[in-house]
């Protein structure tokens, strides 16, 4: 079957493209438990970019109750793989 010629693509649907592509690579999501003392942010594919523990996490929750919360929220997992990684 022969090649047939593309028609180029205008400029400016590459750069609506372009656009589009870079709007969703900033998408992020936030969790946060309802005490305030446990939140991370996941990337646009899912991945792990910020987890942050209070510094009165201690004195509040033992590692267990950390350990649950972050179970609540859907992070055990993601976290356990971050730990290995590093």
């Amino acid at each position: 079957m022969p090649l047939r010629a593309m028609r180029p693509v205008p400029i400016m649907a590459l750069s609506k493209l372009d656009d589009l592509i870079a709007r969703l690579t900033s998408l992020r999501t936030e969790v946060e438990d309802p005490d305030g003392l446990v939140r991370f942010t996941l990337g646009d594919d899912g991945r792990l970019l910020t987890v942050f523990i209070d510094g009165s996490t201690p004195m509040v929750m033992t590692r267990d109750a950390v350990r649950t919360s972050l179970t609540k929220l859907g992070l055990e997992k993601e976290t356990q793989r971050s730990v290995r990684r590093r």
